[in-house]
């Protein structure tokens, strides 16, 4: 199972993949999140919800995507908190509680953690001791991250221009 971070979205949405040039992509997730191979969380929906595009149009559409906490995902988040916090002095205060207090990179992990999955986000890890990432906090807990382009690869994605 892959889990993607609300940047594959919006990021998707913007460049490469926008609905009026890939629709496939969109449809692709749609499959692939029947098939059990893609999910996201409530709070990365929330995070597409507060936008009025295209993109929070197919995140209403699509809710299924979205899933809720789990029973594991107390423990899970117990775990990643403790990580943050174990951090200090790596990480500065205030990184540590803009990363725990922004619900939907920490669910994002957590939830990862708590299901086994793997995230799918553009991020990458922070050089820095002012700010924590999602790549950062899932090493913390020993969860794997790839960018969508690999999700894409071992999905055996294709999204192939058919000529009328």
């Amino acid at each position: 199972m892959y889990l993607l971070d609300a940047d594959v979205f919006i990021e998707s949405k913007k460049r490469e993949y926008g609905f009026d040039i890939c629709p496939a992509y969109w449809d692709w997730l749609i499959e692939s999140h029947a098939a059990g191979l893609v999910c996201s969380v409530a709070k990365v929906k929330a995070e597409l919800m507060a936008r009025t595009d295209e993109l929070s149009a197919w995140a209403m559409a699509n809710a299924g995507i979205f899933q809720e906490p789990t029973t594991a995902f107390p423990d899970s988040l117990r775990a990643l908190t403790l990580w943050v916090e174990a951090r200090t002095p790596r990480y500065q205060p205030n990184a540590i509680a803009t990363f725990l207090e922004d619900a939907a990179d920490s669910y994002v992990v957590a939830h990862a953690h708590a299901i086994g999955a793997t995230i799918v986000t553009r991020e990458r890890k922070a050089d820095k001791v002012n700010i924590i990432k999602i790549p950062d906090a899932a090493d913390g807990l020993r969860v794997t991250c790839v960018d969508p382009w690999t999700m894409l690869r071992e999905c055996g994605a294709r999204f192939v221009l058919e000529r009328p």
